[in-house]
């Protein structure tokens, strides 16, 4: 039963007071939420007028504060708290029992139901039921709210999956819907946990059964994702005897193909190939169920992604027709990893052995992407310690440390020490572990736009815009110290 707000009877309507005055008249007020299908609707004059009264209108109101002071919309109460207040005294829950019984379209039905609290889902779809298939029907179509992601539901997912099932209703094209139904047949599926977060909770199997895989490629069509609650039931489903086992393969490789993901594809791939365990259960496709599947296959090994390298092209390298072989290998080695990359050459090399003479032909297939990939690695290899212009060798982010970088063509040779020194910061050096020297004063201060710099050489400091600005003492810089200045320590007054 629902929580009772504060209430300020002044908030309700005339209609609204006579349809809560024949509320209790019928019995209704302090009743067992489960007597609600038994319990009477009145007259005809009775409905009519109690349908006036609840068709419309809020039952919960902002409390209007004597001083026009508000905080994230909710009015101050007499106590002191932010909230609603009720407009009627009577238990909103059953009230809303009330209201769907008598008569209200399905869009107030769903209004006033996820408002409602403590009600539950069994409850609720037996008292929708009552209004028959068409006005059901319209209360799903009506109900498919925004979730709060993939491991969540909506407020009325599980009013709306007993609906579905339990009349026989078309399997909604509702991205929302399939979400909620996911959810709950993961909660029934034999090895699920026994507490589910939030709205899930188990439903009887029997229901969800026959129609498990009526579902499955609904889910599939619309695209669910499988880092969802989805990719969990399919296995299971699978042992349970709810979906034959060459059908959720062919939904799991159609689903693979169709997902836009890398994430949904990885998991699909998971899915189809794991052994199968408590934690991640999988499918344990056959090499004869990958090869049927390789035109399939070749569109998603496409995709360059490592994971569904690995799980898929040795096994189509080694038995593809000669025809999809060069295809499977062309899209394989493109990808970026080396350990894909070696698996497929592995994989193509067994095949070179194991057809003898015919090896050949593999062999002039992956010849020249190896040639592109060994050039590759040697124009890498090449690039490092590659003399510049300057006489160095490497980056100039690695002079910054060593001194062998551009700035090793500084006259005074200053490294990566030597020039925050000159800088005036206090560091730990990158060699020797100590402390640098502080600049003496006097010094010159070398600017960082005068320091050579990758491509362009260096060039001297000019004075008059700052190239004589003193530095800290003790530190021995770009340039040495200017004529006529005094160097040594500082004198004692």
């Amino acid at each position: 039963m629902s929580s009772v707000p504060p209430v300020d009877t002044a908030l309700a309507t005339p209609a609204l007071a006579r349809a809560v005055e024949i509320f209790r008249e019928l019995g209704w007020d302090g009743a067992d939420p489960q007597d609600a299908l038994t319990l009477p609707l009145g007259s005809p004059e009775q409905r009519r007028a109690a349908l006036a009264g609840l068709r419309r209108g809020p039952w919960l109101h902002h409390v209007v504060p004597d001083v026009p002071v508000t905080l994230g919309g909710l009015h101050d109460l007499d106590d002191g708290a932010w909230g609603w207040a009720a407009a009627t005294d009577v238990d909103l829950g059953l009230l809303t029992l009330f209201a769907v019984r008598q008569g209200v379209d399905a869009a107030r039905a769903v209004r006033l139901l996820t408002e409602a609290e403590g009600l539950p889902d069994n409850l609720v779809a037996r008292v929708v039921a009552t209004r028959g298939a068409d006005f059901a029907a319209r209360f799903v179509e009506r109900a498919g709210t925004s979730s709060w992601g993939e491991f969540s539901t909506t407020t009325l997912g599980g009013v709306v999956v007993l609906l579905v099932h339990r009349l026989c209703l078309d399997v909604p094209d509702d991205p929302e819907y399939h979400r909620d139904w996911a959810a709950y047949a993961a909660a029934t599926l034999p090895g699920a946990p026994e507490e589910w977060p939030g709205h899930w909770r188990p439903l009887p199997a029997d229901l969800l059964r026959p129609r498990y895989a009526e579902h499955a490629r609904a889910a599939v069509a619309a695209g669910l994702p499988s880092t969802g609650a989805f990719g969990n039931t399919f296995a299971a489903a699978v042992d349970a005897g709810w979906i034959a086992r060459d059908e959720a393969v062919d939904l799991a490789f159609q689903a693979l193909d169709a997902a836009t993901r890398p994430g949904d594809r990885k998991a699909w791939c998971v899915i189809l190939t794991s052994p199968g365990s408590a934690r991640v259960p999988g499918l344990a496709a056959t090499p004869d169920e990958i090869l049927a599947r390789a035109d399939l296959l070749v569109g998603v090994l496409a995709t360059g992604e490592a994971p569904l390298v690995e799980a898929f092209a040795p096994t189509l390298v080694e038995g593809a027709d000669p025809a999809t072989l060069a295809d499977v290998l062309l899209v394989s080695l493109a990808v970026a990893t080396k350990k894909a990359q070696r698996t497929v050459l592995a994989a193509a090399a067994r095949r070179a052995a194991a057809d003898g003479g015919a090896g050949a032909e593999v062999v002039d297939l992956v010849g020249d992407r190896v040639a592109e990939l060994a050039a590759g690695r040697a124009r890498r290899a090449g690039r490092v310690g590659r003399p510049r212009r300057d006489g160095s060798r490497g980056g100039h982010c690695r002079g910054l440390r060593t001194g062998r970088g551009p700035l090793a063509a500084h006259p005074a040779r200053l490294g990566g020490a030597a020039l925050r020194a000159a800088r005036g910061h206090r560091f730990r050096a990158h060699r020797g572990g100590g402390r640098a020297p502080a600049p003496a004063r006097g010094c010159v201060r070398p600017r960082s736009r005068d320091l050579p710099r990758p491509g362009r050489p260096g060039r001297p400091p000019r004075p008059g815009r700052g190239a004589h600005r003193p530095a800290r003492r003790g530190a021995v810089v770009a340039g040495g110290p200017r004529p006529g200045a005094r160097v040594g320590p500082r004198r004692t007054p």
